[in-house]
């Protein structure tokens, strides 16, 4: 006995396993993002305090983390990593080379 599939049901079956594939791209996506809880005014009070240093635009965030005192802001530039204290305002309090 031969079954006659309709063209409708094959490509339904082929996009619910294809949607299945793309949800988890996302996941796998989600967990190589940097932590990012720091706002924008903060990040880049810490992007100006680096670039300053250096005099010219070279600083990239890795990684900000709010804190009720301080964010910590984690900064790469030119082979050199910065840690940076800020207020959610964009105040610089720390900004230290780590070794």
């Amino acid at each position: 006995m031969k079954t006659k599939f309709s063209a409708t049901l094959v490509c339904t079956i082929l996009l619910v396993g294809l949607a299945g594939c793309v949800e988890d791209m996302a996941e796998m996506d989600s967990m190589d993002a940097p932590l990012r809880s720091g706002s924008v005014a903060a990040e880049q009070g810490c992007v100006q305090g680096v670039n300053t240093n250096y005099g010219r635009p070279v600083a990239r965030v890795t990684s900000s983390d709010f804190s009720q005192a301080n964010t910590e802001v984690m900064l790469t530039a030119e082979g050199e990593t910065w840690r940076c204290l800020v207020s959610e305002s964009g105040e610089v309090r720390d900004l230290a080379v780590v070794m």
